[in-house]
């Protein structure tokens, strides 16, 4: 069986011990990590190949900022797929997300 092509993808959040844990963890199942970046304003003005993926990791009160992240993203990547991973489910921030442009909204399970 041959090899399926990896999932090109940048890691978003302000939690560099959990960014740098969820990179290797995905590594091991085939996605190629891009960038691993505290923000938006830390990523390199163009990333090469563009990602398929954002993976962006929210913990905190202020979900504005990562609504506006994921606007940025969208509007350099826009076949990007955005995932948002949370600690916690709030559902106005999960209507947030998608309206700003997410494809998707998890809660992680740890917290």
């Amino acid at each position: 069986m041959g090899r399926q092509p990896s999932l090109a993808t940048v890691i978003v959040g302000q939690n560099s011990l959990l960014r740098e844990g969820c990179a290797r963890i995905l590594r091991t199942v085939n996605f190629r990590i891009l960038a691993s970046v505290s923000c938006a304003d830390d990523l390199p003005s163009k990333v090469h190949p563009d990602p398929s993926l954002f993976l962006v990791f929210h913990t905190g009160n202020e979900f504005s900022l990562v609504a506006e992240q994921i606007k940025r993203f969208k509007a350099s990547y826009s076949n990007a797929q955005i995932a948002v991973v949370a600690d916690c489910c709030r559902p106005d921030e999960l209507v947030s997300a998608l309206r700003a442009g997410a494809s998707g909204y998890f809660v992680e399970g740890i917290t």
